[in-house]
């Protein structure tokens, strides 16, 4: 369906999927401003950020939703408005949230990784990870858009040119071992952007949508014969 309705109102379907992930991502930042006890904080930590030595997988995805500045949650919020629609309407929404949600998680894993390889215990969280991995894509697909930063709005910037500087940034960060970025998390949503686009992901996902849609259908056809 192009239009999800709410009520009375109706919004495009894609929308509609960007809107839930952000309300996802504001309850939980939410919640990290009203634990105020050490019993909702530890719970906040062991669910919502993930710790490189920590052993646990789960966190991998639930600190892809958590947030504990506001313009950390703004930024990120702006690039997911920014790129996610378009990739939701290309995508649809089940097939979109199962390559957002395993982009997320994918780049907690490398910027895990990262933090292992360099002996570094400092924990993780933001859904920046995700959102590099949707302009990246976009980037990669059309290479001749041009992008706007959000502290520059009326300089547009060729994608290529932009997503080259962002990754020559985090590879600096990353030799460099600079502490205010998950670099690692960053350059690994950059490379399963790419084997998404380039070593036939995106081809998987759209075949997985079609036999989804496909099977769907026959399920409706054998249960209106019943």
């Amino acid at each position: 369906k192009e239009l999800f309705k709410i009520g009375e109102y109706a919004v495009p379907t894609s929308q509609a999927v960007i809107g839930g992930i952000i309300a996802a991502n504001v309850l939980v930042f939410g919640l990290w401003r009203m634990s105020s006890n050490v019993s909702s904080l530890s719970r906040m930590h062991h669910n919502f950020l993930h710790y490189p030595q920590s052993g646990r997988g789960l966190p991998l995805l639930g600190a892809t939703f958590s947030h504990m500045e506001p313009m950390h949650l703004g930024c990120n919020m702006f690039g997911l408005y920014s790129f996610g629609p378009m990739m939701a309407k290309a995508l649809g929404p089940e097939t979109f949230m199962a390559t957002y949600l395993a982009a997320g998680a994918m780049s907690s894993l490398g910027g895990m990784s990262a933090k292992l390889a360099m002996g570094k215990a400092t924990p993780s969280l933001g859904a920046s990870g995700a959102v590099l991995f949707l302009a990246a894509v976009t980037a990669f697909l059309r290479p001749d858009a041009e992008f706007c930063l959000i502290f520059l709005p009326f300089v547009p910037i060729p994608a290529t040119t932009l997503l080259t500087g962002m990754v020559a940034m985090d590879l600096a960060g990353l030799i460099l071992r600079w502490r205010r970025f998950d670099h690692g998390a960053h350059l690994a949503a950059v490379a399963a952007a790419y084997v998404y686009v380039h070593w036939g992901g995106l081809a998987c996902a759209n075949r997985f949508q079609a036999q989804c849609v496909a099977e769907w259908r026959e399920l409706k056809r054998l249960l209106k014969q019943e």
